[in-house]
């Protein structure tokens, strides 16, 4: 009986997986192409190029070759952002110690494909050594790694954050640590990072927003507020059996009923990277407050190791965290786009306030959207 309900569950998994690489899109989003054409065609002002979870590229890496393609066409008028977890698996540890040389190597990797150009980098949950104790100095070290280089790191010091970057005129960029409210080790509290109580933070976030009178807004931060993968509590079928299969597709090893308590786990209480652990679902709700009472704003995150677009209450929600590794998205739902492959996201704006937001990977653009 467990082999035929093994081999069932492989089947169905196999499949499963197979169909999820296949772009989704809602009803509303399915004549995208004609729907952006006519925008799409004008030349951009200002790129933002939204990279996520980049921090384990490949000897060849398309999405890196691509990302420096881009680099070269938008030329001054573009700027990169690295949307966390820079570094896998535990960020840039300092120098001496026995992963360095392999992360340096990683963390470089982007570096030279962003060469002659603006880059920003923020911190994700990875970079904070996976919320181990060694979190806040090793996103120090990154941040002193990458200002070297010549690039920015931010917000400073291991601090939440909202740090408000200017790049361009009818744009604002307001970045923030995401991590450092899920982090529960030693980390920057106060000081020089001003007010940290929830009530004064939020505050702050809010004072921030609403002083960019006249300009569209553009919000970074690691962790999404709306997904469709793991992180958001939807498992592939086949973990459900094959747990093993999300660390390496090759390792078949029927678990049940292990995997299934694991499974319902991440689901009902999750560990501190997914939505339903309490300090994340603390988060979440506070910055949808504060983001709900802005139209038109952007919210732009990775984590998720896909590519998706949601629109909820006026607030468009940009996912874009597949640039090394790729992950599971479940279709349908509320998602108005989702994709399991490499890539990333362009941010354009146009005279007159007009953003188009462009998802694409190595083959090209998948998706395209007017905000």
């Amino acid at each position: 009986m467990l082999l035929k309900w093994t081999l069932a569950a492989m089947v169905l998994g196999i499949l499963a997986s197979c169909a999820a690489h296949k772009p989704y899109y809602s009803r509303s989003e399915k004549d995208w192409e004609s729907k952006t054409a006519a925008l799409a065609n004008q030349k951009p002002e200002f790129t933002l190029l939204l990279v996520g979870d980049a921090g384990k590229p490949q000897v060849q890496d398309k999405v890196l070759d691509e990302l420096k393609n881009d680099v070269k066409r938008y030329g001054g008028r573009c700027a990169t952002v690295f949307l966390g977890d820079n570094v896998y698996t535990f960020g840039l540890p300092p120098e001496g110690r026995p992963q360095r040389a392999k992360a340096q190597a990683r963390l470089d990797a982007q570096l030279n494909a962003v060469q002659g150009s603006r880059a920003i980098f923020i911190p994700g949950n990875h970079d904070w050594a996976a919320s181990f104790k060694s979190g806040w100095t090793n996103v120090k070290e990154q941040e002193k790694y990458v200002e070297k280089k010549g690039f920015e790191f931010l917000p400073d010091g291991g601090c939440p954050g909202p740090a408000t970057v200017p790049v361009f005129d009818g744009l604002a960029l307001i970045v923030l640590d995401t991590q450092w409210w899920i982090h529960n080790k030693e980390k920057a509290v106060g000081g020089v990072c001003g007010p940290t109580s929830p009530d004064q933070w939020f505050d702050r976030l809010d004072e921030a927003i609403l002083a960019q009178t006249g300009k569209r807004v553009v919000v970074v931060g690691h962790h999404p507020l709306y997904s469709r993968g793991p992180h958001g509590g939807r498992i592939p079928l086949r973990e459900w059996f094959f747990p093993l299969t999300s660390i390496n597709e090759k390792l078949w090893l029927p678990l049940p009923p292990l995997s299934f308590l694991f499974c319902l786990g991440r689901i009902t209480l999750g560990s501190d990277s997914d939505m339903a652990h309490p300090r994340y679902k603390r988060l979440r709700k506070r910055l949808l407050s504060v983001f709900n009472q802005y139209p038109g704003l952007v919210y732009a995150s990775g984590h998720e190791h896909t590519l998706q677009y949601f629109q909820r209450r006026e607030v468009h929600h940009l996912v874009s965290g597949s640039a090394s590794k790729i992950g599971y998205v479940e279709r349908g739902g509320k998602d108005n786009f989702g994709l399991q492959k490499k890539g990333y996201a362009r941010l354009h704006f146009y005279s007159g306030g007009q953003m188009l937001v462009e998802y694409l990977t190595p083959q090209g653009v998948v998706f395209r959207k007017k905000l």
